[in-house]
C-alpha cells in the first residue's frame, strides 16, 4: 500500500486518493495509477442507479453479471469476459453517473471517461476496440434492463433467474 496521501483540501489540482493509497491525477491519469484492488473496492461500494434502488446493488455486481452473461452465451474467450468484467472500471475513479445526467454533462465528462477507459485498457492489456465495446454494450443493456425491473420496479424474478443461470 502506498502511504502517500494527498491533502484533501487541495482538490483544485485534480488529484485524489484511492483506498489503496494511490494518487489519481484526473488531469493526467496513467496505467501505473490503476490497481485492481482499488477498482474492486470502489465498485463494490458504489450503488447502481445513483442509489435509487429497493436494495443495495453494486456496480461490481453489475459487472460480474455482464461478464457471466457473456460467458453463458459462449461469447468470447477469457479475454473478452475480462473486458466485460472491467467494462465499468472507470467508475471506480469517476463514480457511477446515472445516464440522464451523464448525457447532460457529456461534453465535459466524456473525454475524461474515455481517458480513464484507455489507461485501464492499457493497464490490463485489454483490446480497447470499438467492436469489442459494441459486443459488451449489448450485454450491458441487457443487464441494465434486468436490473431496472428488479431494483427499481420491484420485479426481481427475471434478474434472479439470470443470476441462477450464470
Amino acid at each position: 500500500m502506498n502511504n502517500n496521501r494527498h491533502n484533501i483540501h487541495a482538490y483544485t489540482d485534480g488529484v485524489t486518493n484511492t483506498i489503496g493509497g494511490q494518487l489519481i491525477d484526473y488531469n493526467n491519469p496513467t496505467a501505473e495509477m490503476i490497481h485492481i484492488e482499488d477498482i474492486a473496492t470502489a465498485l463494490s461500494h458504489t450503488c447502481r442507479f445513483g442509489g435509487h434502488v429497493r436494495q443495495f446493488y453494486s456496480v461490481a455486481q453489475h459487472c460480474v453479471l455482464v461478464a457471466m452473461m457473456m460467458k453463458l452465451d459462449g461469447n468470447g474467450s477469457g479475454e473478452l469476459v475480462l473486458e466485460g468484467l472491467l467494462h465499468d472500471a472507470s467508475e471506480a475513479y469517476l463514480g457511477d453517473v446515472i445516464k440522464p445526467l451523464k448525457e447532460l454533462i457529456a461534453p465535459v465528462y466524456a473525454p475524461i471517461e474515455r481517458r480513464f477507459e484507455a489507461v485501464i485498457a492499457e493497464r490490463f492489456e485489454l483490446q480497447d476496440d470499438p467492436i469489442v465495446r459494441g459486443i459488451i454494450k449489448e450485454y450491458d443493456v441487457k443487464a441494465l434492463e434486468l436490473e431496472h425491473w428488479a431494483l427499481q420496479c420491484g420485479n426481481p424474478k427475471p434478474l434472479i433467474e439470470m443470476q441462477e443461470r450464470c
